[in-house]
């Protein structure tokens, strides 16, 4: 009878523990969590001045369903699946994001330049944009942890000694994100960029209990919603 009590009361905590863990941190703010999510790789490129693409915010495959119902759930905005192309064998693999109102919102962190030489398939120039890392430094803390836990989302994990982020050709967020973490007092570890085809940015950093928390549920939370959604997962 006693034993039955104590394991009782042990899976009482244990609900309690992850249910606790389940619903930390679901106040982030959708705007810097959305911020967060994206990698920059070789800078925030947006061909302004195609009104077709002025929603366009992120795509992703969909072997990272999980990502895209996490963002979904986050966001309110819902992916849409790329359709088939003759020139894209694998275009509907994919699914991209697009909100003009977000899409304005996530634009405004960003210093962007004309690329004279890059153009989309209608002629329109593209513009590489930069983060405007203060933007992120300056901002409230919620906002600062909203956008560490939307990072960490798409590219972060959890190790044996710690948490990590990698990055790839994405110097000015990689060196943003050193910053951030600095002022929300996690300890750095390690801070590495290997040269290659792309240079990997790496950060390997130890996070306050509270950080810790917000983490922890992401990876939960992006686990739970890819294990809802085998069908996409398996669909040709």
């Amino acid at each position: 009878m006693y034993q039955q009590m104590y394991m009782k009361k042990v899976f009482t905590i244990l609900l309690l523990s992850i249910l606790g863990l389940w619903t930390f941190g679901q106040e982030l703010d959708r705007t810097f969590y959305l911020l967060g999510s994206l990698e920059d790789y070789m800078g925030r490129h947006y061909p302004k001045n195609n009104p077709k693409q002025w929603g366009y915010i992120l795509i992703l495959h969909q072997q990272r369903i999980g990502e895209i119902k996490r963002i979904e759930e986050i966001t309110g905005s819902k992916f849409s699946r790329m359709k088939k192309r003759k020139d894209c064998r694998n275009c509907h693999e994919f699914f991209i994001l697009k909100s003009f109102c977000l899409a304005r919102e996530i634009n405004s962190f960003y210093n962007f330049t004309k690329m004279k030489e890059w153009k989309d398939l209608l002629g329109f120039a593209f513009f590489n944009g930069q983060l405007e890392c203060d933007k992120v430094l300056n901002a409230t803390h919620k906002h600062q942890i909203s956008f560490l836990a939307g990072q960490f989302l798409t590219a972060g994990e959890k190790t044996e000694k710690g948490y990590r982020l990698s990055l790839y050709n994405s110097p000015k967020r990689y060196e943003c994100l050193i910053k951030l973490l600095e002022s929300l007092n996690c300890k750095i570890n390690t801070k590495e960029v290997k040269k290659g085809i792309p240079v990997s940015f790496v950060i390997e950093f130890e996070p306050t209990d509270e950080i810790i928390k917000i983490l922890d549920n992401e990876i939960l939370k992006e686990q739970t919603l890819t294990n809802s959604q085998p069908d996409i997962l398996t669909e040709n």
